[in-house]
């Protein structure tokens, strides 16, 4: 039992949709919006990370929206998986300092964050969705971009896989494939939310990297939610045809590890995000608080940036940047 209970219903009107707010447990908040007319199931989730706010401020202009667009189909959005962490700004779950986007499905007899997972899943797989988009952000030194989750089950149809690259493609976002396999194991990504989706119940499941942590900005949150509105318009949800005005970096990508510093100290970008560069670039150097340089970092492959670190002190063993390589692996 989830323990759901309607909290209120909100009639905009006659040709609006119904918007019906429920109360999961304390604090965890879904939105549902139903047409009564068949088409796609779609669950919009956000701020899994509680430092990851603007998917929530996403998730508020969607729900002002979508109740005079929406033509067929049902949404559920969730404004915060993380509430208590969203308060703190805490990425982690506060209660034990867990990551949650790598522990679903959840264990309903585990720890703080399992069980919080737990209920989290059983309340998205109860909708029996067709379609997942979870909404993130990266550093305040990144571009937007979409992520495609690694297919490891062999019950995910390569007719899903085309199916979430048509949706990346009307988002307006840099489309990049996730790691490939060994590193999407090594990270847990399989157990992350797009990830459980993708692999056990078959759907199409994006997640969407637009903005900075810890505070929101105009532009990311438009850019996101034009992101969404665009990829529903494509599977004919909506009443209005939508797509991005953001310009992607073209090409598919792949997220790869960026090279690691060897000392811990200040580091100084030579490259903006969303700069593609070549094998052995310099990407920025090292230096000492007391300005003695201690290294350069440099490029492995050709790559796209995807994002350079969100603070100027970087450990040791720290990368000093997200990089994607324009070479799609076999799904």
């Amino acid at each position: 039992m989830l323990g759901i209970t309607r909290v209120n219903t909100v009639d905009w009107g006659e040709k609006m949709n119904r918007i019906q707010k429920k109360v999961i447990h304390s604090g965890l908040v879904m939105h549902h919006l139903e047409t009564g007319t068949k088409g796609p199931k779609l669950v919009i989730t956000a701020n899994i990370h509680g430092d990851e706010c603007i998917g929530f401020a996403v998730v508020v202009s969607l729900l002002e929206r979508l109740p005079s667009l929406l033509k067929k189909g049902e949404v559920v959005l969730y404004p915060s998986l993380n509430p208590t962490g969203l308060r703190r700004m805490m990425r982690t779950y506060p209660e034990d300092g867990q990551d949650l986007n790598r522990l679903f499905p959840g264990d309903s007899q585990g720890s703080a964050s399992q069980r919080h997972v737990h209920t989290i899943w059983s309340s998205i797989e109860n909708y029996k969705p067709d379609l997942l988009f979870d909404l993130h952000t990266d550093s305040p030194l990144s571009i937007p971009y979409v992520i495609l989750d690694r297919k490891i089950s062999t019950t995910v149809s390569n007719t899903v896989l085309e199916e979430m690259e048509h949706l990346a493609r009307h988002s307006g976002l840099t489309i990049v494939w996730e790691y490939r396999t060994p590193d999407y194991r090594r990270y847990k990504l399989e157990k992350s939310l797009s990830g459980t989706a993708l692999n056990r119940l078959g759907i199409p499941s994006l997640t969407l990297e637009v903005g900075p942590r810890r505070f929101m900005d105009r532009d990311s949150i438009t850019i996101a939610t034009e992101a969404v509105l665009s990829m529903m318009s494509a599977r004919g949800m909506l009443n209005e045809e939508y797509q991005s005005s953001h310009q992607p970096v073209e090409g598919i990508w792949y997220r790869g590890n960026g090279p690691v510093t060897h000392h811990a100290g200040v580091f100084v970008a030579s490259v903006c995000a969303g700069d593609r560069v070549e094998r052995n670039q310099l990407l920025g150097k090292v230096y000492s608080s007391t300005g003695v340089e201690l290294e350069e970092i440099r490029s492995h492959f050709p790559a796209l940036v995807l994002s350079l670190p969100a603070q100027c002190w970087v450990r040791e063993l720290q990368s000093c940047s997200t990089l994607a390589l324009e070479v799609r692996p076999e799904p």
